[in-house]
């Protein structure tokens, strides 16, 4: 038998193939733990876009402060919350996987189904970027063009919400 230590000090990669060799199920961890991570990779990415979506809002913001267009900078603010509300929940979402000795096991099908909900929620905030660019043209035709961009950004806003709230509850099905 190899001396395990050998094994990690040579190479991580030798020690986990010895590891899916030798432990029965290990194989089948490592990959959920694989899909663990990269779960929490792609929410990172989403919550880090809806960070940026968030500053593209502040920088219109204070041009309406300097503008003294206070009507409308309520609205941006109810915006920019909902995007900070929507990025913690996307950042601190849960994974929806247990780990190796739970004794609930999360299937495979049901990790797929977690994974193409946040794919559509990534769609959602590549969308969000051309929603901001809409309201960042409007805000300099005209002040009915800039009211309906932001309707429809917080209505998009509202959709990210649902979804999100559809994720919650598949992760507390599963």
């Amino acid at each position: 038998m190899d001396d395990l230590r050998d094994l990690v000090g040579e190479s991580r990669q030798k020690f986990v193939d010895w590891c899916a060799e030798h432990i029965p199920g290990y194989s089948g961890y490592k990959e959920k733990e694989t899909r663990r991570e990269a779960d929490k990779l792609l929410r990172v990415y989403i919550a880090d876009k809806i960070k940026s979506h968030r500053d593209k809002i502040t920088v219109l913001k204070e041009r309406l402060l300097s503008e003294k267009k206070l009507d409308e900078l309520t609205s941006l603010e109810k915006i920019s919350s909902m995007l900070e509300l929507l990025e913690d929940k996307v950042r601190y979402a849960t994974y929806g996987y247990k780990g190796f000795f739970d004794a609930v096991k999360v299937k495979e099908k049901d990790l797929d189904r977690i994974y193409e909900f946040d794919a559509k929620l990534l769609q959602y905030v590549l969308d969000l970027e051309d929603d901001i660019e809409n309201l960042k043209s409007a805000f300099d035709i005209n002040g009915e063009k800039f009211k309906d961009a932001l309707n429809n950004l917080e209505s998009e806003l509202h959709n990210f919400g649902d979804e999100m709230e559809e994720r919650k509850k598949l992760i507390l099905e599963v």
